[in-house]
């Protein structure tokens, strides 16, 4: 098992490599920067997905016959 490991951690970082290093285009940029700041204001507020997803969520489990009561109208 330790032998796989070792030869997966040597291929992946102390092989030669495959392909040209380039930077990244700056749309990947902005998604990885736009993606962090949502990571980082839901962990600054995280009741606002607790109470607008989690607990109806919750609810909708727990009382299935509303649930699909409220979807059949």
């Amino acid at each position: 098992m330790l032998g796989v490991f070792v030869k997966v951690f040597y291929s992946a970082f102390l092989g030669p490599r495959l392909y040209e290093v380039r930077e990244v285009p700056l749309s990947m940029l902005l998604a990885m920067g736009i993606l962090a700041a949502i990571i980082i204001f839901f962990s600054f507020f995280p009741d606002l997905i607790v109470q607008k997803l989690a607990n109806p969520a919750v609810r909708a489990l727990l009382n299935p016959e509303n649930y699909i009561g409220a979807i059949g109208g």
